[in-house]
């Protein structure tokens, strides 16, 4: 069975919800981690800095700079990571959230409906039939 267009629709704002929710959790994590590990915000600054730097090294023309670039990041990141941990947070802690990590909560994977949202269509439908009232 098709979906209607306001069903279609219903389905994307629950997976608009659960990014704004799974965003807002995520948000919240780096501002408690901002507040309760020393140093982390700023090794954060120093990554968008030499990004920036970096950048314009590139459109400069140095072919370096995005190998630089990237073994900076890396080591970066390294660090950040051992803060976490250290801290007693796990290390992916301030990763992106999904409920769907196959299709990350967009529905669709690679043009093709993830199991998620063909879930939602059978629970959708499910609801509207009226078969739980008889």
């Amino acid at each position: 069975m098709a979906l209607t267009n306001t069903q279609y629709n219903s389905i994307m704002r629950e997976y608009e919800e659960r990014q704004r929710k799974n965003r807002r959790l995520l948000e919240e994590r780096t501002d408690q981690v901002y507040r309760q590990v020393e140093g982390y915000r700023s090794l954060c600054n120093q990554a968008a800095s030499l990004s920036v730097s970096q950048g314009k090294k590139l459109l400069e023309g140095d072919r370096d700079a995005l190998v630089d670039l990237k073994g900076s990041l890396a080591s970066l990141s390294l660090q950040k990571q051992r803060l976490l941990t250290e801290a007693g947070f796990p290390s992916n802690y301030l990763e992106p959230v999904y409920n769907c990590p196959d299709c990350k909560d967009t529905g669709y994977i690679e043009g093709q409906k993830c199991h998620c949202f063909r879930q939602a269509i059978v629970r959708l439908l499910y609801e509207q039939s009226g078969i739980r009232d008889m």
